[in-house]
């Protein structure tokens, strides 16, 4: 497994534990526009990676399809990452450098999503850092943690 693939898929799970949570929030409308813009973003970003895609090609929302979006997300950690590709306003930037925003886009709205948790008194959310992807990767596979 390549170091984006393992990336990749630590993304997928962290949205996969947070999918659930989403509508518990007293203010699940608040929570879901949160979740929802981490998906239009990779709606909007990922035509820069993949030729011929179209924004409308990533579904978004609390009922999007994951294993679609992480699909073109994989398909886009294959191509070739040290081009170069239009960056709005800053121009040209390496299409890893938008795969890499891309990805800490999200964490920094899954810490958005935690604020929010907190601030409502939630306690049963998800702690989604990447040692815990790690351990349920390894108690999936058997192994104690």
């Amino acid at each position: 497994m390549n170091s984006w693939t393992e990336i990749i898929e630590y993304h997928r799970w962290a949205l996969e534990q947070w999918h659930p949570v989403v509508p518990r929030f007293q203010d699940a409308e608040r929570a879901e526009k949160v979740y929802s813009h981490i998906l239009r973003c990779f709606a909007a970003w990922l035509p820069l990676l993949l030729e011929g895609h179209d924004r409308s090609m990533t579904p978004h929302g609390l009922d999007a399809d994951l294993e679609v979006v992480f699909d073109q997300l994989h398909r886009a950690s294959q191509t070739d990452l040290g081009r170069q590709v239009p960056f709005w306003k800053e121009g040209e930037i390496k299409a890893e450098a938008v795969l890499h925003h891309m990805l800490n886009h999200q964490t920094y709205h899954l810490g958005h999503l935690r604020g929010l948790a907190e601030a409502e008194g939630l306690t049963d959310f998800p702690d989604t850092d990447r040692v815990y992807f790690e351990a349920s990767r390894r108690s999936d596979l058997g192994s104690n943690p």
